[in-house]
């Protein structure tokens, strides 16, 4: 008995969906004076809550929001400064859409301060260039009901017929008063892209809808006189008509006006419906994407090497480095409802991987060096003292070498509140040849600490995310004076340029 009063519930259900079509259409065709016929619109019950476009959406948003508004302080404009120098990186985006994201990024780095040229202190330029693509993605919703699945599905129906009836409206205006090719090659156009938004946005594998678009008659709208010649630009071509008389100049340029909104607008007012009324069913969201990042280097210090003469004792030195470091997952992971407490409100993980020319850089010191000038004269002697920054080696020598790592990197917010934790580990494999003096280097630079995000004034974008960490150089050596806990502290402000 129970599960025939569910057949019949779910038999008027169907009978009222149906229903709401031939009201829908009874409406819309009485709006624009059609009498004439009317019928059903097929749409596949089984449509997804959001067509694959608007999931693309979606998720070209969430990686936007992750890279650049979110728990990455490197993007944008950022400061680190410690015990060792200090940072400034500055970055912009060159592109950002379906096939990706391209952005650039600058890194100075200094030992007394942050500029670009710093003649006492060293510098260091990086010019980096981003790619970012998402290849995997899935969002775990709650169990939705069939009235508020088919909802995006019923706006996308009523703005595809109302675009097609206008579009067919105007194409039988300007037929009656010319018989221009442009006229019907772009009502062509028109006319496939609102069948590929049907099959898009209505049907999963056919354009059951679209078809049956015809069966609704419209109003026609009455033209008025005119004897102009109008110049026309399509978006793939400008063409020149001859305007007739009994032309309605004005349909015409609603003709062109309404090619381009099939073509540039229509779409993405579909896809926003979707998003905003697919939002509140949302519980979770995974995000998989893959990074690649290759990068040039100019690097330049003064170095020392004992002379003779003090002032001949320094040469500038600039070194050319350049490689790719690949970011082979970067895995994101959102929590939008209320769940169990252990499952964490915001979890991002990175691994991956670098290759490319090296230098000894990192084995020079810093050095205050002063050179005493004595000079004996008849009232007693005199000392000339000239002090001057540079940086002096061990092996005393400026060399090349070929470096490869490994890195890996973990940020957890457990709740909602802007407090979060975050890890960073690397394996670094640095190799110069058997004759350049310079030894071979392994090291495993150790970071953790913790994350404030300071939103901004409506509390739903993270303007400033701040970092309190304590870092270890080499894990594989002791703890000594000159190698030690460190502790620094970054403040990020993810700002699109």
């Amino acid at each position: 008995m129970l599960s025939k009063q569910i057949g019949l519930v779910n038999q008027i259900l169907q009978d009222m969906r149906n229903l709401y079509f031939i009201c829908l259409f009874n409406f819309i065709g009485g709006v624009l004076g059609a009498q004439e016929q009317t019928d059903t619109i097929t749409i596949d019950q089984n449509i997804d809550e959001v067509s694959y476009k608007a999931f693309d959406k979606i998720i070209q948003r969430d990686l936007n929001f992750l890279l650049f508004e979110n728990i990455a302080p490197q993007q944008g404009i950022s400061f680190t400064a410690n015990d060792k120098g200090s940072q400034l990186n500055l970055s912009g985006i060159l592109y950002s859409g379906y096939k990706g994201i391209y952005t650039i990024n600058a890194e100075l780095s200094s030992t007394k301060g942050v500029y670009l040229f710093d003649e006492d202190g060293g510098e260091k330029g990086t010019v980096t260039f981003n790619y970012f693509k998402a290849y995997h993605r899935k969002y775990f919703r709650k169990s939705i009901e069939d009235q508020d699945k088919m909802r995006g599905a019923h706006f996308a129906l009523e703005k595809i017929f109302h675009a097609y009836a206008k579009l067919d409206t105007l194409k039988t205006i300007l037929d009656k008063g010319t018989n221009e090719p442009e006229i019907e090659s772009n009502y062509l156009k028109a006319k496939t892209k609102l069948q590929s938004l049907s099959r898009t946005h209505l049907n999963s594998q056919d354009v059951h809808a679209f078809g049956q678009l015809d069966n609704f008659s419209y109003k026609m709208v009455k033209s008025k006189a005119g004897d102009k010649t109008v110049k026309i630009t399509y978006d793939w071509k400008p063409a020149r008509m001859n305007v007739k008389k009994k032309y309605d100049l004005k349909s015409l340029e609603r003709f062109c006006e309404h090619i381009e909104y099939i073509h540039k607008k229509l779409e993405e007012e579909l896809i926003e419906y979707e998003i905003q009324t697919a939002k509140k069913n949302w519980e979770t969201k995974h995000t998989v994407f893959f990074s690649l990042h290759p990068y040039y280097t100019r690097e330049s210090l003064d170095l020392y090497e004992i002379q003779d003469d003090f002032s001949n004792s320094f040469q500038e030195i600039s070194g050319d480095l350049y490689g790719i470091k690949i970011n082979f997952l970067n895995y994101s992971y959102e929590r939008l409802a209320k769940m169990k407490w252990w499952r964490p409100h915001q979890f991002f993980l990175q691994v991956g991987g670098n290759l490319g020319r090296i230098s000894n850089r990192s084995n020079f010191r810093e050095q205050q060096l002063a050179f005493i000038d004595t000079l004996e004269t008849s009232n007693g002697t005199v000392q000339n003292i000239t002090s001057r920054t540079g940086f002096t080696s061990p092996s005393g020598r400026y060399q090349y070498g070929i470096g490869f790592g490994l890195h890996t990197a973990v940020y957890v917010f457990p709740w909602k509140y802007p407090f979060g934790l975050f890890g960073q580990i690397s394996y670094s494999d640095l190799n110069f040849s058997s004759g350049s003096g310079v030894s071979d280097s392994r090291t495993i630079p150790l970071r953790a600490g913790f994350l404030l995000n300071l939103k901004n004034k409506k509390k739903d974008v993270d303007r400033i995310t701040i970092q309190a960490f304590a870092d270890r150089s080499n894990l594989r050596l002791d703890p000594s004076a000159s190698d030690d806990w460190r502790f620094g502290i970054g403040v990020g402000l993810p700002i699109k340029f």
